[in-house]
């Protein structure tokens, strides 16, 4: 052989290898053109083109995981009880809301309101027929102009000895309206009804009282005894002093706080047989003090009991008793808060850690000792602070203490050790300001913040991940005055009442109502868009139906390529090599094929277990013996050609027969049944998850029907939810079968002149 013959021999092999590349490329080509003028394969492969690039970015546009769960605040709302219209009669804002229970077993049956024109009304809360909800009834006008103000009118309770127990041996309570004008006018009277009993007849007002003040009332006035939002104690202070036994409670008392040319003044009166002043002293400094606050409402006796005011940068307590100053505790800078915060249950007995908290202008907390005016520091903040409120205080230091500036709420406890451990998180943005006063109710233990904009928030306690447990959106939004919990006689439930300044007064259950599944929105409380809305557990519907098409992907052909090399790996030895090994597989394929399917799916993951690798295990074992018989009947068809015999005789061993001459001669067929496979896996494992027995631990489009199977309601309630896994679902096991009818056709001529 010449040199250039020995030079010719590997060109000769490239250039065959080459040619038969191209064949390759001609023939794919040539198959594809057939393979697209078949309508039913170019609508599958079209479908499965766009199923697999939403796979492929389904991280970018569905991040969120399948164990994402939409915050509460988006899906659970605080059912509104009423809402009433109060635009026929408004003066330009409104107050607070006024509310007091007319027993501590039935609770109240109206809610008071005032206009700064000066009219006060009662709204029925439907717990009688004479106070069905949205009744008002005018209990008084006050005489205001320009320059006489209606101040802050408030419902105050005290006992009567003569009237303490009802019918029923229940606990009764004298209901009083009390009210100033800002000429220095203060009025108290009786809230009585003109059926002679509480919620019988109209509500009304009685043994009106008014004295006029040497000077003008800076506040509206205060008594010993809080505004009710809770039941109160059966040591509430009386009205009626003449038959009181010593020890069952205190003597109702109001105070004012007054200015005239020679300064700012504290008074105490006394209300019964008439209202009357006890004693009047001066505030040494001549600058405009806080509000009030008054500590000892449930006391047996007046001892310890007192006054606590802010003046400037110094806040003090004065003895209820004689009005002479306790303590002065003087501060760095400025107190701002309106009035000394108090926790509830320090109203009821005398106790060494018993506090009025106090907020600085240098953004500082403060706790001071009732006994003995020792302060001592809470929270350190960069922001402004607003508001203070905390839990009840039944022992010691609040269970929880908030602190709220314009976008924050600190939430602060104390440690076994006496460290204050401070938490903070942010409001809810874009809502308004948060410029309304935060109120704590003790049934749920949460806390209510609300904005300018009419936007309500829950917070729990104590905090167990997202803090915000439900919202509220008022329907006219605007100004609103800081909640009022007050406990309701028609539910007997405890509820929330608010009056916006746009001129509506709501009530609102103080409990959350789960929403989910909500429907599709782009707008919730905390800015969160779910384009599908969520499910029956709030989880992203939009997030789990994208995720499911990497994960159905993932699934159809881990299932479908596994069921191929079986049947494959099992038709060679069966239908080519045939023997006893051959016959064993045989009758094993035969035996499973001729189980039922689905009870042979349910039977082998009830035993096997439902994790995702034993789920495609069982999909598989269920699905290889149809792709085995029908690739079987192929192989022992094409054994039996001439080229098979012809390169048996030429000596090539069966390998390489199996290689180069079957496996060549069944690929069209092969990639019609990985099509038909992967379309049947995924029927399988979605059949399973919607009975509930393969995992729902990740995104699928059968796991996200999962829920329907004891609910079909869902479909008409939640067709957001329903639908598109549905849709989805079926699509792309139809897709997979128009792949399969036009890979047919490639193969199959006949059907390609039909």
């Amino acid at each position: 052989m010449t040199e250039n013959e020995e030079n010719k021999g590997p060109q000769t092999f490239e250039k065959i290898k080459s040619q038969r590349r191209s064949d390759a490329i001609n023939r794919f080509k040539k198959q594809f053109k057939i393979y697209h003028k078949s309508n039913y394969g170019k609508a599958g492969l079209y479908i499965l083109i766009i199923f697999g690039v939403i796979a492929l970015i389904s991280p970018i546009i569905a991040p969120q995981p399948y164990s994402y769960i939409a915050p509460t605040v988006d899906t659970h709302a605080a059912n509104m009880r009423f809402e009433v219209n109060l635009t026929s009669d408004l003066g330009s804002s409104q107050f607070l809301p006024m509310s007091a229970s007319s027993s501590v077993t039935t609770g109240s049956y109206i809610v008071s309101f005032a206009t700064t024109n000066g009219k006060i009304y009662a709204a029925g809360l439907g717990g009688s027929s004479s106070t069905p909800i949205n009744s008002t009834t005018l209990l008084t006008t006050v005489s205001v102009n320009s320059s006489n103000a209606l101040l802050d009118p408030t419902i105050v309770s005290f006992s009567n000895y003569n009237t303490l127990f009802g019918a029923r041996g229940a606990l009764v309570l004298q209901n009083f309206l009390l009210w100033g004008t800002s000429n220095g006018t203060m009025a108290l009277s009786e809230i009585t009804w003109t059926g002679g009993q509480v919620g019988y007849g109209s509500p009304m007002l009685s043994s009106n009282q008014s004295l006029p003040e040497n000077g003008t009332l800076v506040y509206t006035p205060i008594s010993n005894t809080q505004q009710i939002s809770q039941l109160q104690p059966g040591t509430t202070p009386f009205y009626d002093v003449s038959s009181v036994a010593p020890g069952l409670g205190t003597i109702a008392k109001l105070f004012t706080e007054t200015h005239n040319a020679s300064g700012y003044y504290l008074n105490e009166f006394g209300i019964y047989p008439t209202l009357h002043k006890i004693w009047s002293t001066q505030l040494s400094q001549s600058i405009k003090p806080s509000k009030m606050s008054f500590y000892g409402s449930y006391f047996t006796s007046d001892n310890g009991a007192s006054v606590i005011v802010s003046v400037g940068n110094q806040t003090r307590e004065y003895s209820a008793s004689s009005g002479s100053i306790v303590w002065n505790r003087t501060f760095a800078s400025p107190v701002t808060l309106n009035a000394p915060l108090i926790p509830s249950k320090y109203q009821y007995q005398q106790g060494s850690y018993n506090s009025a908290f106090v907020a600085t202008a240098n953004n500082n907390v403060y706790g001071i000792y009732l006994s003995n005016g020792t302060a001592y520091k809470v929270l350190s903040t960069t922001h402004p602070i607003l508001y203070l409120d905390s839990s009840q205080g039944s022992s010691g230091f609040p269970s929880t203490f908030v602190t709220e500036t314009a976008n924050h709420a600190f939430l602060t406890s104390q440690n076994s050790n006496g460290t204050f451990v401070t938490s903070e998180f942010s409001l809810i943005s874009g809502h308004g300001s948060y410029d309304v006063r935060p109120i704590y109710d003790k049934s749920a233990a949460t806390y209510i913040f609300g904005t300018n904009q009419g936007f309500l928030i829950s917070m729990q306690t104590p905090i167990s991940g997202y803090p915000y447990t439900w919202s509220a959106i008022l329907s006219h939004k605007g100004n609103i005055t800081s909640p009022l919990l007050f406990y309701d006689s028609s539910t007997g439930r405890e509820e929330i009442g608010i009056i916006s300044q746009s001129g509506y007064m709501y009530a609102y259950d103080a409990t959350a109502h789960d929403l989910n599944p909500i429907p599709p929105t782009l707008n919730t409380p905390t800015g969160n868009v779910f384009l599908l809305g969520t499910n029956i557990d709030g989880q992203n519907v939009f997030s789990q139906f994208i995720q499911s098409f990497g994960i159905d992907w993932e699934i159809g052909l881990s299932i479908g390529f596994a069921v191929l090399v079986i049947g494959l790996f099992i038709a060679m030895i069966v239908g080519y090599m045939g023997g006893v090994i051959g016959s064993f597989f045989e009758t094993l394929s035969l035996t499973i094929f001729l189980i039922p399917g689905l009870a042979l799916l349910i039977a082998l993951a009830s035993v096997l277990g439902s994790g995702y690798l034993t789920l495609i295990f069982i999909v598989t074992v269920i699905s290889w013996p149809f792709t085995t018989f029908t690739l079987i009947g192929l192989v022992r068809q094409i054994k039996s050609r001439s080229f098979v015999e012809a390169a048996k005789l030429s000596g090539a061993r069966t390998p390489s027969i199996l290689r180069r001459h079957v496996l060549p001669n069944i690929l069209p067929l092969l990639l019609y049944l990985l099509a038909i496979s992967i379309s049947g896996a995924i029927a399988g494992v979605s059949t399973l998850q919607f009975l509930g027995i393969a995992p729902l631990t990740a995104a699928t489009w059968g796991g996200m029907l999962s829920p329907m199977l004891g609910n079909f309601f869902l479909a008409v309630r939640a067709p957001w939810w329903v639908l598109p896994p549905s849709i989805a679902l079926t699509m792309f096991i139809f897709a997979f079968i128009f792949v399969s009818r036009g890979m047919d056709e490639v193969a199959n001529p006949r059907l390609r002149r039909r």
